[in-house]
C-alpha cells in the first residue's frame, strides 16, 4: 500500500504527520516557531480535551519564548532556563533516534529525554501520546486553568527578564519555582482567605 502523506499549513510551520519521526520533528518546529496551532495538530487527543491540548500549547510556546529569552540576557550561563532554545539539536536528535513500531503504536527514544515519546496513527496520522498530562482525578477545566495560569506567570517572568529584573539565572529560578508553587496552591485551595474572621 502506498503511504497517505498528510501535510498541513499551519501558521508558520508545515505538519507533516505521515511518520512518527516526521511527527516528532514538526512538533518541534511549531515550538520553535512559536506556533501554537502547529503544536495542536501534532497532539492526540480527543474533542473533549481539545481545551487542554490547547492550554499545554500555549504553554510550551511560553516556555520557549522564556528560553529565548534566558539566553539573549544570560547567554549559556542560562543553564535550564535556555532549554528552550535548543530546538535544532532536538531536531538532530530525533532524525538519529531508534523508532519501534507496532500495532499502530511507535515510540521514539530521543537520547536527551527520560521517557520516550509515544505516538498513535490516527485519521490524520501520526499524533503524540500525552495522555499522560490527563489527571483523571481533575477536571478538564480545572487542568486547563492551571496550564493558563503556568503560562501567565511564565509570560510575566518573560517580561520581567527583558526588563533586567533578574540579575541572575538562579534568581530567575527561584521566582519562577515560587510563582508556581503559588499557582499550585491556589488550584488545590481557591481561597486561601478564612470564611469567617477569627474571633476576637
Amino acid at each position: 500500500m502506498l503511504a497517505v502523506i498528510l501535510i498541513f499549513c499551519a501558521g508558520s510551520v508545515q505538519v507533516d504527520l505521515s511518520t512518527p519521526k516526521e511527527a516528532a520533528k514538526s512538533l518541534y518546529r511549531a515550538v520553535q516557531a512559536g506556533d501554537a496551532e502547529g503544536i495542536m495538530q501534532t497532539l492526540d487527543a480527543d474533542a473533549e480535551h481539545q481545551p487542554l491540548v490547547s492550554a499545554l500549547a500555549e504553554l510550551l510556546v511560553t516556555t520557549k519564548h522564556l528560553g529565548d529569552a534566558a539566553k539573549a540576557k544570560f547567554g549559556d550561563a542560562a543553564g535550564k532556563l535556555g532549554s528552550g532554545t535548543n530546538i535544532p539539536e532536538d531536531l538532530q536528535q530525533v532524525e538519529s533516534a531508534v523508532v519501534s513500531e507496532k500495532d499502530g503504536a511507535a515510540t521514539i527514544q530521543i537520547a536527551n529525554q527520560l521517557a520516550p515519546m509515544v505516538f498513535h496513527k490516527r485519521d490524520a496520522g501520526w499524533k503524540l501520546d500525552i495522555t499522560d498530562y490527563f489527571n483523571a482525578h481533575d477536571s478538564i477545566a480545572s487542568q486547563t486553568k492551571l496550564l493558563r495560569n503556568f503560562s501567565e506567570q511564565l509570560k510575566l517572568a518573560t517580561e520581567e527578564m527583558v526588563a533586567g529584573r533578574f540579575s541572575t539565572p538562579a534568581e530567575a529560578e527561584t521566582a519562577i519555582q515560587q510563582r508556581f508553587n503559588e499557582v499550585m496552591i491556589k488550584s488545590v485551595n481557591p481561597s486561601s482567605q478564612p470564611a469567617t474572621a477569627p474571633a476576637k
